[in-house]
């Protein structure tokens, strides 16, 4: 039988340990980008109508854009991810405006606190605040762990194009998005 010490014990413990944890964070992450969920489109139409209210405390629903296609970035100001997505997410917004596309941001907390966190940010979208009804937002589009950053696409008739937990790439979101109308 061979015996190891204490030390060595503890680090293969600890890698072990380190293993285990970096297989479940690899599932959860692979549960969430799921292919998007079928919804039905009344459910949809409920998610466009919640109340909602922008940073400033004004009233606000997605409804709002409806007919338009949606990129939807769920955040948080604790999550320097999200944060620092949000400069290619108004780069997109100037991009593909005039292709009838609305990036939307949708902050998890305190609408005072995410005020104070995106005030340094220059950015072309508005931004939402969500209390406790985000989570129920975020899992009925796909995200059952709650993950953060967390990005949707809803094409221009409400269906999800894509549910993404983590940093999106832009490409990715961009290949997502209607392509500018050819002028004639």
């Amino acid at each position: 039988m061979i015996r190891l010490s204490k030390c060595r014990q503890a680090t293969v413990g600890f890698v072990a340990l380190m293993l285990a944890v970096a297989a479940a964070i690899y599932v959860a992450a692979k549960s969430v980008n799921a292919p998007p969920p079928a919804m039905e489109h009344k459910r949809i139409e409920a998610l466009l109508d919640m109340p909602l209210s922008d940073i400033r405390g004004a009233p606000r629903s997605l409804a709002e854009w409806r007919g338009k296609t949606l990129v939807i970035h769920f955040w948080s100001d604790g999550c320097e991810p999200c944060r620092e997505d949000m400069p290619m997410l108004s780069a997109l917004q100037r991009q593909f405006a005039s292709n009838n596309v609305q990036v939307i941001g949708i902050g998890i907390g305190d609408a005072k606190n995410l005020a104070e966190s995106s005030s340094r940010l220059a950015l072309d979208y508005p931004l939402l605040a969500a209390g406790t009804e985000a989570g129920s937002l975020m899992r009925q589009l796909g995200n059952p762990t709650l993950f953060l950053p967390f990005t949707v696409v809803l094409d221009n008739k409400g269906e999800v194009l894509l549910a993404h937990a983590g940093r999106p790439a832009e490409k990715q979101l961009a290949a997502m998005l209607p392509p500018a109308k050819l002028v004639e």
